[in-house]
């Protein structure tokens, strides 16, 4: 597989764990979002999407690692796609 083939798929399992709490009517964050990972890495029988659930859930713990070291600036948005803070967001 190629590498933006399995970023692909990757982002589609993020966006299927986030489904998943949705349609749970569950809350949407961080400890939520790698509980259904986690359960879809062990329901998981084609080693191909279990390491692209495991590869969303290791983005998902640094993307929360990341917000925790900003976590003294205004935003309380989770960068779950970049690892870059594109701008900073100001209180209007």
């Amino acid at each position: 597989m190629f590498p933006d083939e399995e970023e692909k798929l990757t982002d589609s399992m993020l966006g299927d764990a986030v489904l998943c709490l949705l349609h749970e009517d569950s809350a949407i964050n961080v400890s939520a979002l790698i509980a259904t990972l986690q359960r879809m890495v062990e329901r998981e029988e084609s080693e191909m999407y279990k390491q692209a659930c495991l590869n969303a859930l290791i983005n998902v713990r640094k993307s929360a690692k990341l917000c925790a070291c900003h976590s003294d600036e205004e935003s309380h948005v989770l960068p779950l796609f970049s690892h870059q803070r594109t701008a900073k967001v100001t209180k209007h």
